[in-house]
């Protein structure tokens, strides 16, 4: 009996995994293909892609330059050491793009809109979800369109106030002097870091929205769940981030 009864809970693990599975790309290629919709691109749309805009980026562009210069001194000393413990002064341009502008930038830019932004439209979108008869052209390709065009390009400033920051910090740890340090850094970076940076933001971009608009659309709303289900979204999120980071490492490394 107890094997009977282990078989049936493996194939009722199975089926509900398939289930899922076959929900969550059906949502995906619906979603995606709504980007292609004229319905996705009437006034209400554009009007509620401006406010997102606002909401994501403008609202809290003081918090991301001070993240981006608090959290760019950090990092860069600590690159800086790295590679004074390693004997590798000769090659710490190289290894400050690598670390800023392919690593550090694109995803603590996405970490940073999943905290402000993203991580709230699963409990926003079960709010409205009634009373939004298009809600997948007047809510979710605004806010799809949004944190794919905005997250790359808050990157890339994440990664310019990275260095700039990084400036001060090599002059005061490394006594190197600004024409010195401009040097250094142009001579490391090239086209491929900026290809990197801005591929990554498109894809963590995509993970960070999509992920809360898949669980909020297809989740009733439970008052009493509320802090399990943003940090199961928040797990499930991070998770694929790093999965897709890996994958990136490969092909790129």
């Amino acid at each position: 009996m107890r094997f009977v009864q282990f078989i049936e809970n493996i194939g009722t693990i199975v089926v509900n995994s398939a289930v899922r599975t076959y929900d969550f790309l059906r949502f995906l290629f619906l979603f995606i293909g709504q980007i292609f919709s004229t319905k996705s691109y009437s006034k209400n749309s554009r009007e509620f892609l401006i406010e997102q805009i606002y909401e994501n980026s403008i609202k809290h562009l003081f918090s991301f330059v001070f993240l981006a210069l608090f959290l760019g001194s950090i990092l860069i000393v600590i690159a800086i050491s790295f590679a004074k413990s390693f004997g590798l002064q000769e090659q710490i341009g190289d290894l400050l793009v690598l670390f800023i502008v392919n690593e550090f930038s694109p995803f603590f830019t996405t970490l940073f809109f999943i905290l402000v932004y993203t991580l709230s439209s699963h409990e926003k979108i079960q709010n409205i979800k009634k009373d939004k008869q298009n809600i997948i052209n007047e809510v979710y390709v605004p806010k799809l369109i949004n944190i794919l065009f905005m997250t790359p390009l808050m990157a890339l400033f994440f990664a310019s106030i990275m260095m700039a920051s990084g400036y001060i910090v090599s002059y005061f740890y490394l006594n190197i002097d600004l024409l010195t340090y401009k040097s250094l850094i142009f001579s490391s970076i090239s086209f491929e870091n900026i290809l990197i940076l801005l591929l990554k933001g498109l894809i963590f971009g995509f993970i960070s929205i999509f992920v809360p608009i898949y669980f909020g659309h297809y989740r009733e709303k439970d008052s009493l769940n509320v802090t399990r289900s943003v940090v199961r979204i928040l797990v499930i999120i991070l998770s694929m981030l790093l999965l897709t980071e890996f994958l990136l490492i490969l092909i790129f490394y």
